[in-house]
């Protein structure tokens, strides 16, 4: 049985701890509007009293955030259903610590030093940052529980949901994909807050989600084995064809070409015994590309009289104006005739059609895949995508790992060469069986370099990882469950020209996506000018982006403080109300979406938190401690008027204990902390509502000096 033998599952971990991630890069890039309003107020006015509307910002965010996004999360959870907590020790600190976060902000600035920021408080302020991101830290890895090895932590869901197969039958009987489909739905609940922020943003910008709503992998839509590990396929599918004296087949399985050539011309090879007649049928099929459009439906029949090895089919392509997508069609062998004639390996040419002339760039299909030390050799596939022009060559060499040459596979190096509008090549690895049980699978890698004739190599893909294993039945399950996860990761651009035509193209489906993709179409063009993430490993991309959220900051700053001139609105009111709104948009989306499709509540919730907590840390410490080390250097004080700040902050923080409290009892109640019947979700959306309309209608009040 499976549940008592397995071998250890090894991933690849990633350089930044998940959780330190999300609160030291995504924090400051998800808060980057409300933490830069703040830097950029205070050094506009160093030497005077603090400004109001960047702290303005950061508390009304809050409440937003707290308040309003935790009414609609609980009136987005689908009928019937609620979403606990499953993460209590997380969720409490988090929740405490965005308690405290605002509650030490009121004592800095009424109780400690009234109406002014010392230098001590600054740094403490900055300081208590890092000791939050140590604490969560230590919780995500659960430090301080004894015998608790959570480094692999995906490969623990991938095991576990093995073993429960394994509880009922035979691995040899287990079906991959009912594996994958499970581990996938577990997964969905272990979304990072950065995988339910991004989908989010998409929403808003009109693009398709990563993942939509009642996205379910049905039997009909789920990739095959032979989709998610092709080089195993092909070998088998040649070892399966080895029984006809004579094969058909094209020279090479993929085709490139670019529309204004006019005609394309596929190669058909007669193989084995040449000495009599042989006959084969052809047709085109349609795929993206359509027949009569893109290119000329054809039909026939070839004919290979008796020493004739070799025939083309001729197909011609329709060259148009329009700007289009890269197309594909392909072209299908049948009907082989003739004395012990047969088809051979490759009986579907596919034509991929593009536009641009370029020589292309080379890459690896998959960055993982695995094999049986029992499958003799695996064909690794080798695409030159991006165009076909002119003979290019790459070279290509393994590298040892885990797994040895000459005790688990025979190294092999070399050039493969690329004629003009040739697409594909598969590099061969023979692998051997050392009749030994591996207590863990065994990897080399293979790394492409030295591509010629002005080609390239993609970035992250110019190398694979093999693993090798003592279970093929296995390995077609990992494969499959490794695909699935890792479908829709690779959010990264390479050219400024692929951010402008992802930036221009609308991907949705829905009306409402259309609307949002023509609203923030000025912003996504503009934003395209960001360079790429492929530069300097992104930090140029992060750095840049912080930068042009900064300029657009200080524009918003002006406008909201002019805009509350006008209409005679405070300026605390107008950070706290309109600009706040503004900033926690893309964190509504992600936590409404978060809310929907994830089993829990603890990505929706956790990114409410989380994000409440680094904007006082960050968004105010950091300013602090610039404007005090100033003052202090000018032997002056750095005022900070309470006013209506330490009004609003005093206001916060017992509604803030009051909204937490709420779904801390309903969680611990078992009833959730979102969702549960009609009435009662409404009830406490209606009730947090009430609570945001309550501290505005108080701050305002406060402002005009009514209360």
């Amino acid at each position: 049985m499976l549940a008592t033998k397995i071998k250890k599952l090894k991933y690849r971990l990633k350089v930044w701890n998940e959780t330190v991630a999300n609160l030291t890069l995504l924090a400051l890039g998800s808060s980057a509007p409300e933490i830069l309003l703040a830097v950029i107020e205070t050094l506009l006015t160093l030497g005077e009293p603090a400004g109001v509307l960047g702290p303005a910002t950061i508390v009304g965010s809050a409440a937003f955030n707290l308040f309003m996004i935790s009414a609609i999360c609980a009136l987005s959870v689908p009928e019937g259903e609620s979403r606990k907590i499953e993460q209590f020790g997380v969720f409490a600190i988090t929740a405490t610590s965005s308690v405290f976060a605002y509650l030490w902000l009121f004592l800095c600035i009424v109780v400690i030093s009234p109406d002014q920021v010392d230098l001590w408080e600054g740094y403490v302020t900055l300081l208590m940052f890092p000791f939050l991101v140590g604490i969560a830290y230590s919780q995500d890895v659960r430090l301080f529980y004894a015998g608790v090895n959570t480094t692999y932590k995906l490969a623990a869901n991938v095991r576990s949901a093995i073993d429960d197969i394994g509880n009922t039958t035979e691995l040899a009987n287990a079906d991959p994909e009912e594996v994958a489909r499970k581990v996938k739905k577990e997964m969905i609940g272990a979304k990072s807050p950065l995988w339910w922020r991004i989908n989010g943003t998409r929403y808003m910008q009109g693009k398709t989600p990563l993942i939509k709503k009642g996205d379910k992998i049905e039997k009909d839509d789920r990739p095959t084995v032979t989709e998610l590990n092709p080089t195993k396929a092909y070998h088998d599918h040649i070892q399966e064809n080895t029984k006809f004296k004579t094969t058909l087949s094209f020279s090479i399985p993929q085709y490139t070409v670019f529309e204004d050539e006019g005609s394309l011309k596929l190669t058909v090879y007669r193989y084995g015994d040449l000495k009599g007649e042989s006959s084969v049928d052809f047709e085109t099929i349609s795929g993206t590309a359509e027949g009569g459009e893109d290119y000329e439906e054809t039909a026939g029949t070839l004919v290979f009289k008796a020493g004739e090895k070799m025939h083309q089919i001729e197909v011609k392509i329709v060259h148009d104006e329009e700007v289009e997508d890269n197309e594909f069609f392909a072209v299908q062998l049948s009907n082989p005739q003739g004395v012990g004639c047969g088809l051979g390996d490759n009986t579907l040419a596919n034509v991929i059609i593009i536009d641009v002339s370029s020589p292309g760039s080379f890459q690896f299909p998959q960055t993982a895949t695995q094999c049986s030390e029992r499958c003799g050799e695996i064909q690794i596939p080798v695409e030159r995508t991006g165009g076909s022009n002119d003979r290019v060559t790459v070279d290509y060499e393994t590298r040892e790992g885990s797994a040895q040459n000459g005790a688990n596979y025979t190294r092999v190096f070399g050039t493969l060469e690329y004629e003009n509008n040739e697409s594909l090549k598969y590099i061969t690895v023979q692998i051997i069986d050392n009749k030994m049980y591996d207590e863990e699978d065994l990897d080399f890698t293979i790394r492409l370099s030295n591509p010629t004739n002005k080609s390239t190599i993609v970035d992250q893909r110019e190398r694979i990882n093999i693993s090798i294993t003592d279970d093929a039945q296995r390995s077609k399950i990992v494969a499959q469950v490794f695909a699935l996860l890792g479908k829709g990761y690779d959010l990264g651009t390479h050219t400024w020209r692929e951010q402008f035509e992802e930036a221009m193209s609308f991907e949705g489906e829905e009306y409402s996506a259309m609307v949002m993709h023509c609203l923030t179409f000025p912003w996504k063009i503009i934003f395209a000018c960001v360079p790429p993430t492929s530069y300097y490993d992104g930090w140029l991309t992060f750095g840049s982006s912080l930068a042009a959220i900064g300029l657009v900051t200080m524009v918003i700053g002006d406008l909201a403080s002019t805009w509350g001139c006008m209409v005679g609105l405070d300026e605390g009111f107008v950070g706290m109300s309109v600009v706040a709104l503004g900033t926690s948009m893309p964190d509504t989306f992600a936590s409404v979406t978060a809310t929907q499709m994830a089993p829990t509540a603890d990505a929706a919730i956790g990114n409410i938190t989380g994000s409440n907590s680094v904007n006082v840390f960050l968004g105010l410490g950091l300013p602090w401690v610039m404007a005090t080390v100033y003052h202090a250097i000018d032997n002056s004080t750095y005022e900070t008027p309470a006013g209506t700040l330490s009004f609003s902050v005093g206001l916060f923080v017992p509604l803030a204990c009051i909204c937490l409290g709420t779904m801390a009892y309903r969680n611990i109640n078992g009833e959730g902390a979102l969702g549960g019947s009609v009435f009662s979700r409404k009830v406490m959306a209606v009730f947090f509502m009430c609570e945001w309309v309550l501290f505005l209608t108080m701050v305002f009040l406060k402002g005009k000096d009514l209360v």
